[in-house]
């Protein structure tokens, strides 16, 4: 393959989900890094002050907004345009809205199937992340952005805690918002002042200081302007040798090689009107670029979508607008004329459909002042959403307030929801994405809840008329909050990409922007956007070598330095681990003796257990197990079931719906590192230079070798014959006599043999046995090498660590029944430990060296 040049890593987009990626990134990375927008890098815009007059226009956009569309195909098949409309603006990915807000998602957003019975689980899934985690990139996100707010009608400290916990106070509310919720404040409806990033977003091109307007005798002029976090990173960008920024340039696919990215093919649109294509290699890429844009590059892109879910999980923000016409005399104030443009009022509320568990957000409503919102035509001038009858509707009542009504709900994804290539192109010359859009039943229950609410509005503020915008459908709809198509997850049945966001189909390949969301929140969603992306840059920021004296922002994340280690490259004797040369005592010299879990569930955020011992004997489920798992669901825990098997994590959990009762609603994972054996024979998981066999020698129990299934590797019964010796449990049978012969003749061949254990103990439901620990030592006595991918080996806890939304060790116990596997290899990965008192832990009569951080009876409340 010919490529036009190379970079160590591309980002391709740099909005409000590129923009905290590269800030992340550049300045921690060493290589060269290519950027690519659809804006023109050469674009002049910035630091230039503005009149009113200028906010009509756009004046560095380098794609028509008219151009800049996809398709839409109803329920009844129907097609129309559907305008896209923020994706258009130099530097990609920003919000036209002057007065864009910020405001967090709720924690019910991130677990919507546990709230709504009806939502089909293949459709609907959990985040793979907690709340608590994603609070941890909200804080510095909006610490760089310094919203504007203020605390009028409640207290400082409990307005802290409405939006943002960061802002800065203006110094008093508009004369709008005063009205509004002085109006409004008695209705039950709890009206606040929203908050606001400067007159805009952190990537507006123009954005209004509200604290430079400050007087009433301020002459209308030229407003005053405060430079943006996309100012001071393009200044970053300007003054870094190794960054090249490449404007007027689309992504039109993403290529690939056995299951690793290797670069992108891209088209530039030349100022003549020519198309230019490249080919840039690059063996880390991330698409940063919306949803839609994301979605249709993948979809364009040679990847095997082996369980169908690239362009599904697809969700529209539900949006409602609505005009209502006041009796309230409109102030005068220079101030508030202006104020109009970033002041609101925001009004949450709730409905509970049937066979909801508790209360659902509805959505969000935001008031502005019409009139002096859409002073500038903007909306119709550049879309024509409601033409000259809007317009002549607010010019006749500008001695009013007309209240402009917005709200945002809640969206379901379902198989009626999706996203395809259409089949008209757009001026790159691509096939235009095409949303395929069939209302669930609560998107028409959201919808009709909020034209109730936005009638109640009225009654409330005594409006004469309404102007109720039609229910988006067809020509002239316009939605800018647009989620999912490659969502992430910890199960790659049911996602794309896993919870750090990378491809399960195209290692290397990360994702930035809101389609990694598997379900929407009840507002708008540009912060949550911009705090995934902040997560997904410090973690690839870290991973390249970021210093680790580089503090986190006050409250944040220190990343995944730790909890995700490098993945080994060279093999490692078995006893390596064994002797935890690393492994220390905990401060105080002894753990924790406790009865249960009781007093722990609130000290982390997650809990990786493993199964035989842990959770249950072979036959039996301990007592205590189920009612534990459920208040950690409850509480909103991270479960994850890391388990040293001979079997699949698809047999394993199989097994332990069927005969325990446990089901993913107990648990977001498990964890086989039967399955990394596998990986490995079938070329898709390397052991550092360990070469992939094509025949093997298999020592296990009866029934285990069906791991190989499918693989194509010949098993054969002589180990003269054989490239490797895969031991995958050790038969019920099992004396000296039968594995001494083999051990003998592999060692002599020097064949390495690669296991899924190192555990001194195996459970079963007759009892505690030794397990497979004695036999690797007497290989390791031969002269042979041993490749253990299970506990306490790194491998089993790097890939385990991969797919946890907990980015911070500390926040992690591991609980296990043994000292040399469970508390060794999760105390190397800087997770706390426990150690209980079942299984093989009944055995441990007085701790050695290596001591876990707790001793717990059993796995209970």
């Amino acid at each position: 393959m010919h490529w036009t040049r190379s970079a160590d890593i591309v980002i391709v987009g740099m909005g409000i989900s590129g923009g905290p990626v590269i800030d992340e990134i550049v300045g921690s990375h060493a290589g060269c890094i290519e950027i690519i927008d659809r804006g023109d890098a050469s674009a002049d815009w910035l630091g230039k002050s503005f009149d009113e007059h200028v906010l009509s226009r756009s004046p560095g956009l380098s794609i028509p907004v008219r151009d800049d569309w996809v398709e839409f195909r109803d329920s009844e098949g129907r097609l129309s345009r559907l305008q896209k409309w923020w994706s258009a603006r130099p530097a990609g990915g920003g919000s036209w809205l002057w007065y864009g807000q910020l405001s967090r998602f709720q924690a019910s957003d991130l677990r919507m199937p546990a709230l709504l019975r009806d939502v089909p689980r293949h459709t609907a899934r959990d985040w793979p992340l907690s709340y608590n985690t994603l609070g941890d990139h909200y804080r510095p996100v909006e610490e760089k952005l310094q919203p504007y707010g203020s605390s009028y009608g409640m207290a400082s400290t409990q307005y802290a805690t409405v939006e943002c916990e960061t802002f800065v106070e203006r110094p008093e509310a508009s004369d709008f918002e005063r009205q509004m919720i002085d109006r409004l404040s008695h209705t039950g409806l709890h009206p606040y002042v929203g908050q606001t990033v400067l007159g805009g977003r952190a990537y507006d091109v123009h954005p209004v200081d509200p604290m430079a307007l400050e007087s009433d005798c301020a002459a209308p002029g030229p407003l005053r302007l405060r430079q943006t976090w996309l100012g001071l990173l393009r200044k970053r960008l300007d003054n870094a040798a190794n960054v090249r920024l490449t404007g007027r340039t689309v992504v039109t696919r993403l290529l690939t090689e056995r299951g690793d990215v290797r670069g992108v093919e891209t088209v530039t649109l030349e100022k003549d009107g020519t198309a230019v294509t490249e080919r840039i290699s690059a063996p880390l890429v991330v698409l940063a670029c919306g949803a839609l844009e994301t979605t249709r590059i993948l979809l364009m892109s040679d990847l095997p979508d082996r369980h169908q879910r690239l362009g599904r999980s697809f969700t529209l923000t539900l949006e409602r607008v609505a005009y209502l016409l006041t009796d309230i005399p409109r102030s005068s104030r220079q101030l508030d004329i202006r104020a109009g443009l970033f002041a609101n009022v925001v009004v949450k509320d709730f409905y509970q459909p049937a066979g909801a568990k508790s209360p659902v957000k509805g959505g969000k409503f935001a008031l502005y002042d019409g009139y002096a919102a859409e002073l500038p035509y903007r909306h119709i001038h550049n879309l024509g959403l409601t033409g000259r009858s809007l317009a002549k509707f607010l010019d006749a009542e500008r001695t009013h307030y007309t209240v402009k009504v917005s709200f945002k709900g809640e969206s379901i994804p379902w198989d009626g929801k999706w996203v395809e290539l259409g089949s008209t192109r757009n001026i790159f010359g691509l096939p235009v994405p095409r949303i395929c859009y069939t209302p669930h039943p609560h998107d028409t229950a959201v919808v009709a809840f909020a034209e109730h609410a936005i009638h109640a509005f009225a009654r409330h503020l005594n409006a004469s008329d309404r102007v109720l915008q039609p229910a988006p459908q067809g020509h002239g709809l316009v939605s800018a909050h647009h989620h999912g198509g490659a969502v992430f997850g910890t199960d790659p049945r049911h996602a794309v990409l896993d919870a750090n966001a990378e491809c399960y189909e195209a290692r290397g390949l990360f994702v930035a922007d809101s389609s990694v969301m598997p379900t929407s929140g009840a507002t708008n969603s540009s912060l949550t956007a911009m705090a995934l992306a902040h997560r997904l840059g410090r973690f690839l920021a870290l991973r390249s070598g970021l210093p680790t004296d580089r503090a986190a922002p006050d409250g944040g994340d220190s990343g995944r330095a730790h909890s995700i280690p490098s993945q080994p490259t060279d093999h490692q004797r078995m006893d390596t681990m064994d002797n935890a040369a690393g492994a220390t005592l905990p401060p105080d010299g002894s753990p924790i003796a406790l009865a249960g879990f009781a007093d722990l569930i609130d000290h982390y955020d997650a809990f990786v257990l493993d199964q035989w011992g842990v959770l249950h004997e072979g036959n039996r489920l301990f007592d205590g197990v189920l009612p534990l798992l459920a208040e950690m669901a409850r509480r909103d825990k991270e479960v994850m079931i890391l388990t040293n098997s001979s079997k699949s994590s698809i047999r394993n959990v199989r097994r332990l719906e069927t005969r325990f009762g446990l089901d993913r609603s107990h648990y977001q994972a498990l964890i086989s590192s039967a399955d990394l054996v596998h990986d490995w024979v079938v070329g898709t998981y390397p052991i550092g230079n360990l070469r992939t066999p094509s025949t093997v020698f298999v020592y296990a129990d009866e029934g285990d070798e069906q791991l190989l299934d499918g693989t194509g590797v010949r098993v054969v019964d002589d180990v003269a014959q054989a490239d490797a010796v895969l031991m995958l449990s050790l038969p019920v049978t099992d004396t000296p006599d039968q594995h001494r012969h083999w051990m003998t003749e592999a060692a002599r061949a020097r064949l390495p043999l690669v296991c899924p254990s190192n555990d001194l103990h195996t459970v079963r439901p007759s009892g505690v046995y030794g397990g497979m620990a004695g036999v690797i030592g007497g290989y390791t006595a031969l002269g042979g090498l041993c490749h253990n991918l299970g506990k306490p080996s790194p491998h089993v806890f790097a890939v385990c660590a991969r797919q946890m939304a907990t980015a911070d060790p500390r926040r992690i116990l591991m609980v296990g029944d043994q000292i040399a596997s469970d508390v060794v290899g999760a105390q190397s990965h800087g997770w706390d430990t426990a150690l209980v008192k079942t299984g093989a832990g009944q055995l441990v009569s007085e701790l050695s060296a290596v001591r876990p951080d707790y001793v717990i009876e059993e796995l209970r409340l």
